[in-house]
């Protein structure tokens, strides 16, 4: 059996970085463990200060995690991604998950080549904002695999009513996404967010006890408080 095949056929690990440049540069970095849709993500660092949690697990292959805090032994979710929206660390310009008026709404989705994907979307909701996304792929790991690093959503219903379809066309595992989010205010100078994520070092690993992702005996439900787009107080 080569790499390629062996990878696809055993449980898998892989270490993630996300970085960002808004309000100021900021890195978040993950191990990952899976067995097919199932997931652990470790959080090393002071991570866990800033945004409540260090381990991340899923069983639905990335579409939800549940969040554990191994500090205060608790647990909460379900969260939408190792960086979910509400963090800021993406969307930091966007103004919340309220209904707030939209117009002009121009998005799209196509794939330069098998394993690359290109995004677009621009609208104007109390500001002009305008994303542009870069998704690179493999198909030598399991898709039920890869972790969701980040919120490709906006919190803007009427947006990602025609937005978040249109990502269904990005297939593969992603292995580097690339985004770079503008507003700009009427008057103002535009504000850009550069935020990359990248996978390395796939390698297939020896089966991974189930245990490994589910919450630990004793371990309380109760989620953070957070107060803006990157603070939490427990």
């Amino acid at each position: 059996m080569n790499v390629q095949a062996a990878i696809l056929a055993a449980a898998i690990a892989y270490r993630c970085i996300v970085e960002s440049t808004y309000p100021m540069p900021r890195t978040v970095a993950a191990n990952v463990t899976a067995d097919g849709a199932r997931q652990r993500l470790e959080i090393p660092g002071d991570t866990i200060d800033r945004m409540g949690y260090d381990v991340l697990l899923s069983t639905n292959g990335g579409a939800t995690y549940t969040a554990m805090n191994t500090k205060l032994k608790t647990w909460f979710g379900p969260v939408g991604a190792l960086l979910p929206r509400d963090h800021g660390f993406a969307w930091h310009f966007i103004p919340g998950t309220r209904d707030v008026p939209v117009k002009k709404i121009v998005s799209s989705v196509t794939a330069e080549n098998p394993h690359k994907f290109v995004g677009r979307l621009s609208f104007e909701a109390e500001m002009e904002m305008s994303v542009t996304l870069l998704v690179t792929t493999t198909d030598e790991a399991p898709f039920e695999s890869a972790a969701r690093l980040l919120d490709f959503s906006t919190g803007i219903q009427k947006v990602d009513a025609e937005w978040m379809p249109k990502l269904a066309v990005i297939h593969g595992f992603p292995v580097k996404i690339e985004m770079a989010i503008t507003r700009h205010y009427e008057g103002g100078r535009p504000v850009t967010n550069l935020v990359t994520a990248t996978v390395s070092d796939i390698h297939a690993i020896p089966a991974v006890p189930p245990l490994s992702f589910a919450v630990p005996n004793g371990y309380v439900h109760q989620a953070p408080v957070v107060s803006g787009p990157g603070v939490v107080k427990h």
